[in-house]
């Protein structure tokens, strides 16, 4: 293994290991695919991180002393939708519930973030493995 594939590992390796610890109602199994930088609007913007698993989309923010731990299953999801901030600038998606709408914006790359969304929401309401279409875990920091 070379050095840049040893780093990514141990980088994914630590992710996981936080993604484990943040979500532990999460059923051991699940596999983190991706990890992103992302804000939840709330009656605030609060900056976090949005995780990606087989079959739960997960956000973690902790300012200060006040952590914001968010868990959506995937077949709770009803919509997935690209939105725009201050109504003109294309940078954020909507997940919606029966129960709720979260809001998420501030995406390095909104567009890439919202097809891996989707397929992971398809994948998941399809019952299908993440893995059968090539979704193997993904280390990306964006």
């Amino acid at each position: 293994m070379g050095a840049e594939a040893s780093i990514m590992s141990t980088t994914y390796k630590s992710r996981s290991e936080d993604f484990r610890k943040m979500f532990k109602e999460v059923p051991k199994e699940e596999r983190l695919v991706v990890d992103y930088s992302c804000a939840l609007q709330k009656d605030i913007l609060v900056q976090g991180r949005m995780y990606i698993s087989q079959n739960w989309i997960c956000f973690y923010a902790k300012i200060f002393n006040w952590e914001t731990n968010l868990m959506i299953p995937c077949k709770d999801i009803t919509a997935i939708t690209k939105e725009k901030t201050a109504r003109v600038i294309p940078n954020a998606i909507q997940i919606t519930t029966d129960k709720a709408s979260y809001f998420f914006t501030s995406f390095g790359a909104r567009d890439k973030t919202y097809m891996m969304l989707f397929r992971i929401w398809q994948n998941a309401l399809l019952d299908q493995p993440t893995d059968s279409e090539g979704l193997v875990p993904i280390f990306q920091v964006v």
